[in-house]
């Protein structure tokens, strides 16, 4: 199983990697983030992830540092050089280097690419389903995904301290938004009902989801 890493474009050795202690994602979570897995080893809707990766920075504030397909590029590099059957790879900008809360006038944006193995999904999870539980936790930034990680991993520690595997996040009303890692549909009546895009992260998954339904003819009911 092999192990990539690209920083700012640059292939390095994972071993030695390093960021800045001031660069802004360390200190203060100050960053986006995408994961993408492979199928076949090529990266599943690799456009829609970085566009979506685009749009969450814009919405921080700041704009990725090089082109979107220069980034594409960089992943598909840094995917051929793990050597995996199937890899996941996560995605990092941070707006730069900086102290203080403020940000900075003219940021300097570092982007991370970390491949690794993909580890395997047990069959069971298919055919038996998972046990889950509720939990309420919300996204610092609404429709962006941030660095800061911690409600979800903090709602997928309880769940899985409570024998679950994933956690459910709800709204102020106690209604299923998302998944703390995933997506979430219920099939009522044959209609496929998720939550409206605005209340939840436009998922790259949950949007193929959608399409493929509307093509089958499936009904789809948001709320």
């Amino acid at each position: 199983m092999g192990r990539a890493v690209s920083i700012d474009g640059e292939m390095v050795a994972p071993e030695q990697a390093k960021v800045s202690v001031l660069d802004r994602g360390f200190l203060y979570g100050d960053g986006v983030l995408e994961t993408v897995r492979t199928y076949g080893g090529e990266p599943f809707a690799l456009e829609e992830h970085v566009e979506r990766l685009a749009t969450s920075a814009q919405l921080l504030g700041f704009e990725l540092p090089v082109r979107e397909e220069v980034i594409e590029r960089e992943i598909r590099a840094a995917v051929r050089a793990a050597g995996n059957e199937e890899s996941v790879v996560r995605v990092l900008v941070t707006r730069g280097e900086g102290l203080g809360l403020m940000p900075p006038e003219e940021p300097s944006p570092l982007r991370v690419i970390v491949v690794e193995a993909m580890p395997p999904i047990a069959r069971a999870m298919y055919r038996d389903g998972v046990t889950v539980v509720t939990d309420r936790a919300a996204s610092p930034v609404p429709g962006a995904k941030v660095m800061s990680y911690l409600a979800s991993l903090m709602a997928v520690r309880r769940a899985r301290a409570a024998g679950a595997h994933e956690a459910l996040l709800l709204d102020a009303e106690g209604y299923v938004l998302e998944g703390a890692t995933s997506n979430f549909f219920l099939v009522i009546e044959g209609a496929l009902v998720t939550a409206p895009k605005g209340e939840v992260l436009a998922g790259v998954t949950r949007s193929r989801v959608l399409s493929i339904a509307g093509r089958l003819g499936i009904d789809v009911r948001f709320g």
